[in-house]
């Protein structure tokens, strides 16, 4: 019988080569090879920056009448403004103040006065307004003279009970 020897030489281990192009890797964030170009990102991801992009030059593109109407609002439309207006901030703020029951007259157009109670953790309070529309400026309404009565059941009522 004839013996074989075999061989038994360390090997030594394979060195494995980059190769120029790695395929993407699922997980941006995974470690590994990244994406190289900015092209291949998920159909959905481009397509949500391509319409955001779009919108946002549409809202930039549109005219600024679009934010203020040009007809001054009624005395009614005013009113719910104007409470809307005042009681953003105490909402956002948390706080107890509040604006309620207004009642005001268009004395001219985009002139308003108006009676309304100011509701605080104190109790309640009387006011009267003289205000402005103006949907130009910074603030669409402008104060021009404010005040506490004693009554505010209409403004007719307040307007009466100043001394």
């Amino acid at each position: 019988m004839k013996s074989t020897a075999v061989r038994t030489s360390p090997r030594r281990p394979r060195v494995r080569q980059r190769s120029e192009n790695p395929g993407p890797s699922v997980d941006s964030n995974a470690p590994g090879p990244q994406r190289e170009r900015a092209g291949t990102r998920p159909p959905l991801a481009s397509a949500a920056m391509k319409l955001s992009t779009i919108i946002g030059a549409m809202l930039l593109a549109a005219p600024a009448t679009h934010a203020a109407p040009t007809q001054p609002p009624s005395a009614v439309e005013f009113a719910n403004i104007f409470v809307a207006s005042a009681n953003a901030y105490p909402v956002a703020h948390h706080d107890a103040r509040r604006v309620a029951k207004p009642h005001c007259v268009q004395a001219a157009r985009g002139r308003y006065m108006c009676a309304y109670t100011a509701v605080t953790p104190a109790g309640r309070e009387c006011h009267l307004i003289q205000a402005s529309w103006t949907p130009t400026a910074a603030s669409t309404i402008t104060v021009t003279l404010s005040g506490r009565t004693h009554r505010c059941d209409s403004l007719r009522a307040a307007i009466r009970s100043l001394p």
